[in-house]
Order: structure tokens, then C-alpha cells, then sequence
């Protein structure tokens, strides 16, 4: 069984940016801290719209370690209002890795959210990022979850 850890660290510098239409959410965000040059930030704001999107959760009844069938991988097509988004970005196996949940306002009010697969800027993302500070998190496979998971180098 994996240990629980806990790292100390702080927030510094912090970025506002705007992504532009047809940005793609993810890269745009890695695009900012390759600038920036740093390799783990945390969104602190993010609104504005975004057009299709493809969010992935768990389906009912799914158990550890989840697999790909205990997923349900949902496109929905925009546009959205991009109400909120929380994320860490943070070195993974394969590159960066965003780990991001979008709230996403649809015409008719309703409310739609979950982890996001992939999302393209409609109009425009008002973003705000700060840096970790301190922190050596990064994103691996877990054999326990079945997901990748946060944890320390």
C-alpha cells in the first residue's frame, strides 16, 4: 500500500495570461510555464469559455484499481462558459501532466463537470497560475488506483 506524504513548499511567482480561440487548454497552460520556466504550477483562477470538450469519470459501481471500462469518456460540444477550473501541473511519465477539472455552464444553465480529457479555448481563458515552490511532486502510474497519482520524485 501506497504512503500518504506530505510536502512543504510555497507559491511563487504567479502568471495572468490569456489564452486565445482555438487554443488548446492544456497546452496553452504548459505553453505559459515553459516560458515562464518552471515545471509545477497550480491554476489559481480560470474563466471564459471553452468550445467542445471530452471529460472522463468513473462509472457507477467502478472499484480499485479503475481501468478503462470503469471509465466514462464524455465529447460534449460548446460552447461553455468555463465557470471555474482547479488543477495542479506538475512532470509525468510522459511530459507534463495537467490534471485539471473544469466547471462548465451550458446555454440552457445547466452544470457539467468532471476531469478533463481535452478542451479548446472558444472565445477566450482569463487564467491566473502560480508557481510550487519547493516541491518535487510528480505524476506516476499507481497499481493500487490504476490512475496516475501524485507523489513524491
Amino acid at each position: 500500500m501506497v504512503q500518504r506524504f506530505i510536502q512543504e513548499g510555497s507559491l511563487g511567482r504567479v502568471w495572468v495570461t490569456r489564452l486565445l480561440p482555438g487554443d488548446d487548454l492544456a497546452q496553452g497552460i504548459i505553453g505559459v510555464m515553459q516560458e515562464a520556466g518552471t515545471e509545477r504550477a497550480v491554476v489559481l483562477s480560470a474563466v471564459g469559455s471553452l468550445g467542445d470538450v471530452v471529460l472522463r469519470d468513473a462509472k457507477e459501481g467502478a472499484h480499485l484499481p479503475v481501468t478503462p471500462e470503469q471509465t466514462n469518456t464524455v465529447t460534449l460540444a460548446g460552447p461553455f462558459e468555463l465557470l471555474s477550473l482547479e488543477g495542479m501541473i506538475v512532470p509525468g511519465e510522459e511530459g507534463m501532466f495537467c490534471h485539471l477539472h473544469p466547471t462548465l455552464g451550458a446555454e440552457d444553465g445547466s452544470v457539467r463537470g468532471g476531469h478533463l480529457l481535452q478542451g479548446t479555448v472558444f472565445s477566450t481563458v482569463e487564467l491566473v497560475l502560480a508557481e510550487l515552490v519547493g516541491f518535487t511532486v510528480v505524476k506516476r502510474h499507481s497499481e493500487e488506483t490504476g490512475l496516475p497519482e501524485l507523489g513524491p520524485e
